[in-house]
């Protein structure tokens, strides 16, 4: 495994750089699915333009459609610092995946006044991971594989991995409770 904790000028020119990708095709699954959820994100908004469950749904489809894409990045790069890269970006849509799946719910079941303060410190949670993206903390560097380069987990790792299985979680609750009361 080799370490790209920071990227130098040169590493970001490679980002550009039609020669630093490959077409993998491990790559072609989350790229194709990436896509359809775009498209079934923005056909859902399209709907009802109003709607703020419609809204919300379709910032869930976008976090799904940056960390599917990015993924396909990853698996395409040629250099690991261009891998490192799009990894960052993957962990990016991978954090907000959760909050848009707790946000749905609770404009699904009409709560968002009484949830406000709470969706706001799970964002700001959110916006803490994504600031510590930029470290060594839950992104160590990226490890080649046969398919591929893949990120490799941080030290705070776990945490995040709390996060991610949790949020959703209380919003699976929030539905179940909501249904009772019904």
């Amino acid at each position: 495994m080799k370490d790209f904790p920071l990227l130098s000028m040169a590493d970001y020119l490679q980002i550009f750089n039609p020669h630093s990708y490959t077409l993998n095709p491990y790559a072609i699954p989350s790229f194709i699915v990436g896509t359809l959820v775009l498209i079934f994100g923005f056909l859902i908004r399209s709907l009802e333009r109003k709607s703020y469950l419609n809204r919300s749904f379709l910032y869930l489809c976008v976090s799904y459609g940056v960390w599917l894409y990015a993924y396909s990045l990853v698996l395409n790069s040629q250099h690991g610092a261009v891998a490192l890269f799009w990894s960052r970006i993957l962990y990016i849509g991978l954090i907000l995946v959760p909050i848009n799946i707790f946000h749905v719910t609770v404009h699904f079941t009409e709560s968002y006044p009484q949830e406000r303060s709470f969706i706001r410190g799970i964002y700001v949670t959110a916006f803490v991971f994504i600031i510590l993206m930029g470290s060594t903390l839950l992104l160590s560097g990226v490890r080649e594989y046969f398919w591929g380069f893949y990120p490799e987990a941080g030290r705070l790792h776990p945490i995040l991995l709390l996060f991610i299985f949790s949020v959703p979680l209380l919003g699976f609750v929030k539905l179940i409770s909501h249904y009772r009361s019904l």
